[in-house]
């Protein structure tokens, strides 16, 4: 038998203890100095990505008729508890009946984040028992759920678009940290290999189709295969929680894949605070245009790795697996003595008790206000995140028409061609020494009058960016 390579002594998966991170656990909420709460969940219950090949229950329909990695009816319900939940807690927060001015949703484009987005607001915003009359407004009302679409998502569903980030996390699975820990668990692999029937298990990272498929049999009531003891089980869920840390394990990988939700998240901060300083009129209503200014309420509606990566980047994340239906509260608050601003972060990775509320002490302070906690993400939130993302490589010039090709031509010969100078040939094939000069002064002013533009260009974008209109993360059909 294998020997295990382990830290499962103070690892518990199915109620995780965050050691570090947890300040205490509520029962009451204070909703007087509350400003502004914005939400990452992750979706309900669904069926296993993928079967292994010596998988008994080969069918998808066991867990969800829609398919393979679909939401299942217990997952609906595990959402919409949820969104019961918030209705609860901040019932005297945010209204009952649906204003655009108030809330926002906005979802991961993959199925079961959009279901549950719905499942969620189905318990947020009912308004009455489940609809029986013809007039179903009286008792439910529509919600809009925003989208990005995958290959444009760099806020919940991440990574799939960024050169660069792909190119870091392949360097890191080759890393030879990683290598020694797949060396480590050799013996655990083989046996995982011969036991799935699965091709090729070289890494821990082929085991999480394994992993996904028991964890879903298990929280299912299935019978896992008699060569699952709790010793393998535990193991391979120990191995998956791990993996979240791989995915964002420097500076510049947390920059990639997690910076621009964190910029997000504090630019709904700043509008609110930014608002907190300008004269309402007789309304209520500011001249501030930022709908994020009268904002109460945010959801991003997402998947385990959305929530570990910004509790990773955070310093909040102790290796677990997010459960089904989890969510990470994020809290604006402000002092009503001094007018300072202070953020509470809780974390509902359980559903029969209240969230635990997290330790920032280390990352902002105790209270974390908010101008500590923008300080400490900003080193995370990235200038330009498509530049960034860009790989970095030797460019190479070549000829193109209406442009001068460089060539290198001999000085003299009667020196043999030894010595070289640069030159240049126009396309039509007039060599012209001094056009170099002039075409590099043009170049140069040339490059100063763009960078001139795109600077403009720039802060004008990025002032706007803080504000976060919504047609830019949604779809326009």
């Amino acid at each position: 038998m294998f020997q295990i390579n382990w830290k499962l002594c103070m690892f518990t998966i199915s109620n995780v203890i965050f050691v570090n991170a947890i300040s205490s656990i509520t029962s009451t909420k204070d909703l007087s100095t509350l400003q502004l709460v914005q939400i990452i969940s992750r979706h309900g219950d669904r069926a296993p990505i993928h079967p292994f090949p010596t998988d008994v229950y080969r069918n998808a329909s066991v867990y969800s008729l829609n398919g393979w990695g679909e939401l299942t009816e217990v997952g609906a319900k595990q959402v919409y508890e949820l969104g019961v939940y918030l209705r609860q807690r901040y019932g005297g927060f945010l209204p009952r009946k649906y204003l655009k001015r108030d809330f926002l949703i906005l979802s991961s484009d993959v199925d079961r984040a959009i279901m549950s987005a719905e499942a969620n607001l189905a318990g947020l915003y009912e308004l009455g028992p489940v609809p029986r009359s013809r007039d179903i407004f009286k008792e439910w009302q529509p919600v809009p759920i925003h989208t990005i679409p995958e290959e444009d998502d760099n806020l919940i569903n991440t990574g799939f678009n960024c050169p660069r980030y792909k190119t870091l996390i392949n360097q890191y699975m080759n890393s030879d940290e990683l290598k020694k820990l797949n060396e480590d668990n050799k013996e655990f692999l083989d046996f995982i290999q011969k036991k799935s029937g699965m091709e090729t298990v070289a890494t821990l990272e082929d085991t999480f189709q394994v992993q996904d498929a028991l964890r879903c049999q298990r929280f299912h009531n299935l019978t896992l295969p008699d060569w699952v003891n709790n010793t393998v089980y535990d193991q391979l869920q120990y191995f998956k929680s791990l993996s979240f840390t791989w995915k964002v394990a420097t500076e510049e990988m947390k920059r990639l894949k997690v910076g621009p939700l964190l910029e997000r998240l504090v630019g709904e901060m700043r509008a609110k605070v930014d608002a907190a300083t300008l004269i309402l009129d007789d309304e209520g209503f500011s001249p501030y245009e930022d709908a994020s200014a009268y904002r109460k309420m945010y959801i991003y509606s997402g998947h385990d790795s959305t929530i570990s990566g910004v509790l990773h980047t955070l310093n909040l994340f102790q290796p677990h697996i997010p459960v089904y239906a989890a969510a990470l509260l994020i809290e604006l608050h402000r002092k009503p003595d001094t007018g300072e601003f202070f953020i509470e972060f809780y974390y509902r990775n359980d559903t029969t008790v209240e969230p635990y509320r997290l330790d920032t002490s280390a990352v902002c302070g105790s209270p974390c206000l908010y101008e500590s906690f923008s300080a400490f993400a900003s080193k995370f939130i990235p200038m330009n995140w498509n530049q960034e993302c860009q790989l970095q490589s030797t460019q190479s010039l070549s000829p193109s028409s209406g442009a001068p090709r460089l060539l290198l031509m001999s000085s003299s010969s009667d020196n043999g061609g030894q010595d070289l100078t640069l030159s240049a040939m126009h396309p039509l094939g007039i060599t012209a020494p001094g056009l170099l000069g002039f075409v590099l002064a043009v170049i140069a002013i040339t490059s100063l009058l763009v960078s001139t533009i795109l600077l403009s260009s720039f802060l004008r974008e990025k002032q706007r960016a803080m504000q976060y209109p919504l047609n830019a993360y949604q779809h326009l059909g």
